[in-house]
């Protein structure tokens, strides 16, 4: 690789970490919002209120799964030889 590429190699892989963490931003927040959603729901009986703790139950452990197992990380460092 020339030194005029090395320059446009790593700005691909910014743009792609940037890709990466504006997705895991939006599912969680995504997230968010349904948990607000079922949180606000008018609880009637104990069949919606069951429903409801299940949903939000749900919700929060998908959120804490997304929030620890899919945080975009830098990706490894190449070695590169000289031969």
């Amino acid at each position: 690789m020339s030194a005029t590429e090395r320059p446009v190699a790593a700005g691909h892989l910014v743009h792609a970490q940037q890709e990466g963490f504006a997705m895991y931003c939006l599912v969680n927040a995504l997230l968010v919002l349904a948990m607000a959603f079922f949180f606000f729901l008018p609880m009637t009986d104990r069949r919606t209120a069951r429903m409801k703790l299940c949903v939000v139950c749900a919700l929060a452990v998908a959120l804490t799964v997304s929030a620890t197992a899919s945080r975009p990380r830098a990706p490894a460092p190449v070695m590169m030889s000289r031969g």
